[in-house]
C-alpha cells in the first residue's frame, strides 16, 4: 500500500504532493579525517609499546619502573662510559649531584623517552668506592639520568652523547669528542676537561675551587662564575672564549690570543699587541690577595672577559 505525502512539496524542492511517500534519504556522515587519524596514531603507539614490552620479555629483562640504587661508600667515583657514535640530540647524560649519602641512583629512559629502559649495566669495586656504567649496554640510544651524593668524584668519556651536570660539588674529569658539554649551579674541587672536536662547553654559576684545565678544539668555552683558588686555565683553538666573574672572585688573569681580539669590561684592564704582533694579550687581576690564577689563551678566535651581569 502507497500513501500520499503532503509536504512533499513544502520546503520548495519541486515534487508532487500526491506522490507517493518514499521517505527521507539521509546521506551518510562523514567521518572526520582528524578524528581518524588521531585514533590511528593512538593505535600505533599501543602496538609499539606492546611490542616493546613482549622484545623485553623475550630477551629476558625487565621494565625499570624505578631507579637502580647502587650502595656506595663515602665520596665515591663514579665512572661512565659512552664510546658509540650517535647522531640523536635526544640521547643525554645528565648528572644530579646533591643525592643522599651512601649510594647512587641510576634511571635510564629509552622507549618514547619514558623511563622503561633496559636494565644499567655496571660494575663496582669491593670496597663501593668505584661504580663504572656503560652507556653502550644501552643500545646507544636514550637517556641514562644519575644522581651521586656531595662529594662525588665523576669522570665521564664521551663520544659524541651530550652531557649536562647539575649541582655537583667534587671533582670532574670529562673527556668528549663532538658532544656539547653543560656544567650550571656546581662547586668543583678540581675540574678536568679535553674536548677534542666541535662541541660547545658551558660553566654556567660554577665555583672553581681548585685546579682546573678546559681545553676545546674548535668549539667555543663559555664560563660564568669565580675562581677561588688554584691555577685554571681555559684554552681554545678556534671558537669564541667567552669568561663572565661574578662579584667576590680574587684573581690574577693573563690572557693571550695568537690571531684573535681581546676585549674586556674589566675596570683597569688594558689589550695591547701581542709580541708576536699579530695577536692580543691582556694581564690584570680583580679582587684582593690571595689571587688564584686564571690563564685564558685562544689560538685563532676570540676573548671576551666581563663582569657579573651578562654572558
Amino acid at each position: 500500500m502507497q500513501f500520499s505525502d503532503p509536504n512533499a512539496n513544502m520546503y520548495g524542492y519541486g515534487g508532487d504532493s500526491g506522490m507517493p511517500y518514499m521517505g527521507v534519504t539521509r546521506q551518510p556522515r562523514r567521518q572526520s579525517r582528524r578524528g581518524g587519524c588521531l585514533r590511528g596514531l593512538l593505535v600505533l603507539i599501543l602496538i609499539v609499546v606492546v611490542l616493546a614490552f613482549l622484545g623485553h620479555l623475550a630477551l629476558g629483562l625487565s621494565i625499570g619502573n624505578g631507579p637502580t640504587v647502587i650502595p656506595v661508600s663515602t665520596s665515591p667515583t663514579v665512572i661512565i662510559e659512552a664510546s658509540l657514535t650517535s647522531s640523536d640530540d635526544a640521547n643525554l647524560i645528565h648528572i644530579h649531584g646533591g643525592g643522599p649519602a651512601g649510594q647512587i641512583s641510576v634511571q635510564t629512559a629509552l622507549l618514547l623517552n619514558l623511563p622503561l629502559g633496559f636494565a644499567m649495566s655496571y660494575q663496582e669495586s669491593s670496597d663501593h668506592s668505584v661504580v663504572i656504567m656503560d652507556m653502550d649496554s644501552l643500545g646507544g640510544d636514550g637517556t641514562l639520568n644519575v644522581t651521586v651524593p656531595t662529594g662525588s668524584a665523576v669522570k665521564i668519556t664521551s663520544n659524541a652523547d651530550p652531557i649536562l651536570v647539575e649541582n655537583v660539588t667534587g671533582q670532574m674529569d670529562v673527556t668528549t669528542d663532538s658532544s656539547t658539554l653543560v656544567i650550571q649551579n656546581s662547586t668543583l674541587s678540581a675540574l678536568s676537561l679535553a674536548q677534542s672536536n666541535s662541541g660547545t662547553i658551558k660553566l654556567l654559576n660554577v665555583t672553581l675551587s681548585g685546579s682546573t684545565n678546559v681545553d676545546n678544539n674548535s668549539g667555543d668555552i663559555v664560563f660564568q662564575g669565580s675562581v677561588e683558588n688554584g691555577t685554571n686555565q681555559f684554552t681554545a683553538n678556534g671558537g669564541l672564549l667567552a669568561v663572565t666573574l661574578l662579584s667576590g672572585t680574587s684573581t690574577h688573569i693573563d690572557a693571550t690570543t695568537n690571531a684573535g681580539n681581546i676585549t674586556s669590561t674589566l675596570p683597569g684592564a688594558k689589550v695591547q699587541q701581542s709580541a708576536s704582533g699579530s695577536g692580543s694579550e691582556l694581564h690584570t687581576q680583580v679582587g684582593t690577595s690571595p689571587l688564584a690564577s686564571l690563564t685564558l689563551a685562544n689560538n685563532q678566535g676570540n676573548i671576551t672577559i666581563n663582569e657579573q651581569g651578562g654572558l
